[in-house]
């Protein structure tokens, strides 16, 4: 396979979505992403719970991450149980979510801050069960990776039942 042949591959316009996702106008690539500046409401619920442990084992930058939970609504009480691989079936966190369940004080879970997707994230977060990941992000780097969002067997058994 040529380098033309390469470029115009699936994977390779993938690969470069993907990268496209961190790099920054004007900035070196190398440098990492910094979190927001101003501190993360802890009552909202718009983080999904990534299990590294589950999602470790032979995990490359475009594959999907193991997520916590299924969705419940605001008012009820959260789902700290399951796993699923779409982000609109993944129950939604808030930080205060974290601090109140059981897991708070075990320190096997990185639930005090979320953290940004990138190509070493099981690497860099090894140590921990679990993190915390913005809804948001992790929409747009499912798209990026043309990744879907949601289970449509399990939508199309939701309508039909």
């Amino acid at each position: 396979m040529n380098s033309q042949e390469r470029r115009t591959s699936g994977a390779y316009r993938r690969t470069k979505r993907l990268e496209s996702l961190h790099a920054k106008p004007g900035k070196d690539r190398s440098e990492s992403r910094k979190a927001p500046e101003c501190d993360p409401d802890p009552e909202e619920r718009k983080y999904l719970a990534v299990s590294i442990k589950h999602t470790e084992w032979r995990w490359k930058f475009g594959d999907p991450c193991v997520l916590w939970g299924r969705r419940t609504p605001p008012e009820g009480p959260r789902s700290f149980g399951g796993y699923t691989k779409y982000p609109r079936n993944a129950e939604l966190y808030s930080l205060k979510d974290w601090a109140r369940s059981w897991y708070a004080g075990s320190g096997v879970m990185k639930i005090d801050e979320p953290v940004h997707i990138g190509p070493n994230l099981c690497k860099k977060y090894r140590n921990f069960d679990t993190v915390l990941i913005a809804y948001d992000e992790y929409c747009g780097y499912c798209s990026a990776a043309d990744l879907p969002t949601w289970d449509p067997e399990r939508s199309l058994r939701e309508v039909i039942l």
